[in-house]
């Protein structure tokens, strides 16, 4: 219903605008399909990142956990010092027990010399 230069001008219209969303439909295509790829490595990325914030969790656990350790084995150690120097003390006790026997059994027999010295 419309003269030839009209209808040309419309087939040729409808051409362009055929390439132009084949051309440009193709890159948008590809645009989207490049946003779904990001979006899915930037969920990868987002999980791997949770998974390292609770291995990071679990470790700072181990390591409150070692370090209550390291102050109950640092008081036992401070026990066991304790134990030791009241060993320490106690055998200067004995041997100052020791070495005073001793000197009474000197004495002792030295007094029985003298006693059978006497008694003779």
């Amino acid at each position: 219903a419309v003269d030839k230069d009209t209808r040309d001008k419309l087939d040729k219209e409808d051409y362009y605008q055929g390439a132009m969303k084949e051309m440009f439909g193709a890159k948008d295509r590809e645009l989207a399909d490049t946003k779904v790829k990001l979006e899915k490595v930037s969920k990868e990325f987002e999980q791997q990142g949770k998974a390292l914030e609770q291995q990071g969790k679990v470790l700072e656990q181990k390591d409150k956990a070692l370090e209550q350790k390291d102050k109950a084995l640092e008081q036992k150690d401070k026990v066991l010092e304790q134990r030791d120097k009241a060993l320490e003390q106690k055998d200067k006790v004995l041997e100052q027990k020791d070495k005073a026997l001793e000197q009474q059994q000197k004495e002792i027999e030295a007094l029985k010399k003298q006693l059978e010295a006497m008694g003779k």
